[in-house]
């Protein structure tokens, strides 16, 4: 891996004088199976055993292989987890793997930020070897399986709706406010890639995942672009059609249109909703149904009337059909930002204040902002 410039949380870059730390397999000692997608599987790494390559490493790499090692545990917990190529492809899929992996190393060795996955170390080998991996911050679990298993249950729970009884209205804004902030964190990694000229092409809750102190974490790198390579006509760019995942594919995507860093915020839409009502957008839908309703005709999912009006005009903006009025990332974060502060400001007034604070200039401030 070359010495390029490692991009930082502030969008200002830094040389990277050393390249990370790499591994050869046999260094290393390989727990449980944690998941797969698309063409690569992940484990954990449950410990190291360094060999001695003075003559290969230089003193800043020995010194990083030994860090890295030392911190595969903590509070007892392993931290790291390998990802590599599944051993049952065609030499079709095989193919595709060993680019999605080497593209998705290049990306992680230059981005810096507090939201999105950080590599420790790659493989001894070549990138574009099927023997490579790549080791990451072990993630203890997806965003799709909290929403499902933890959020809903407690949504579900505050509301009254296990034991009948009243509800508990200051669980459920703290609930909001943990959602909503988890949202921002998303927008503000996503916004940070494209202020670096990257699209990324894939934002679902299965790329998402929270580490051991319940950081929010993007993942999972293989469609992400790098748009300083290509070349913009009239604002947009000729890049790979039906890329990504269908339920969030932006309809100029699934249509094979050229498009832009708009479809981030499509699918960021999407995702959005979902986290607020905790349910799986176009359940049931198939290819064909999504492709009539969906692409061509515009259907979206319900937005709850019970929803503060800046947040539902926030979703509705990011998943319009027309790219060219969905809001850019910048904007995203501030109308989030303000819906945090409206939340809080609703808390502090109490219930009765709730409706005018709907209303309130801080509204007014968040409509303005998305517009």
């Amino acid at each position: 891996m070359s010495n390029q410039p490692l991009i930082e949380s502030n969008g200002s870059t830094k040389e990277a004088s050393e390249d990370l730390p790499r591994f050869s397999i046999n260094e290393l000692q390989i727990g449980s199976y944690l998941g797969e997608g698309g063409f690569c599987i992940v484990h954990s790494i449950t410990g190291f055993r360094l060999q001695q390559h003075t003559n290969v490493f230089t003193e800043h790499e020995i010194t990083s292989r030994r860090r890295v090692a030392l911190n595969v545990e903590r509070n007892g917990e392993v931290q790291y987890a390998i990802k590599r190529i599944r051993n049952d492809l065609s030499a079709i899929e095989e193919g595709k793997a060993i680019a999605d992996l080497a593209i998705e190393s290049e990306f992680l060795a230059r981005l810096e930020h507090d939201h999105i996955i950080s590599m420790r170390g790659v493989a001894d080998q070549d990138p574009y070897s099927v023997h490579y991996f790549i080791l990451l911050d072990r993630l203890y679990e997806t965003l799709d399986k909290r929403m499902k298993h933890k959020w809903k249950r407690e949504v579900n729970k505050s509301s009254g709706l296990f034991w009948g009884c009243c509800a508990n209205k200051e669980k459920l804004r703290d609930l909001w406010d943990v959602r909503l902030n988890v949202a921002l964190n998303l927008a503000g990694a996503i916004q940070y890639l494209h202020n670096n000229g990257i699209i990324y092409r894939d934002l679902k809750p299965d790329n998402i995942g929270f580490n051991l102190n319940g950081v929010v974490k993007i993942f999972d790198f293989g469609l992400a672009k790098d748009l300083t390579k290509e070349t913009r006509v009239d604002g947009l760019y000729q890049l790979t059609g039906n890329t990504g995942s269908l339920r969030y594919m932006a309809p100029e995507v699934s249509l094979d249109l050229m498009y832009d860093e708009k479809v981030d915020a499509y699918s960021f839409g999407i995702l959005l909703w979902q986290i607020c009502d905790l349910s799986v957008p176009f359940p049931g839908f198939t290819r064909k149904k999504h492709a009539e309703l969906v692409i061509e005709k515009g259907e979206r999912p319900r937005l709850n009337p019970s929803w503060q009006p800046g947040l539902a005009l926030l979703i509705s903006n990011c998943w319009a059909m027309d790219s060219y009025t969905r809001p850019d990332f910048g904007r995203i974060v501030t109308a989030l930002e303000e819906e945090i502060r409206v939340l809080h400001y609703a808390d502090e007034c109490g219930e009765n204040d709730n409706k005018t604070v709907r209303h309130s200039d801080l509204g007014k401030k968040y409509d303005a902002a998305i517009v």
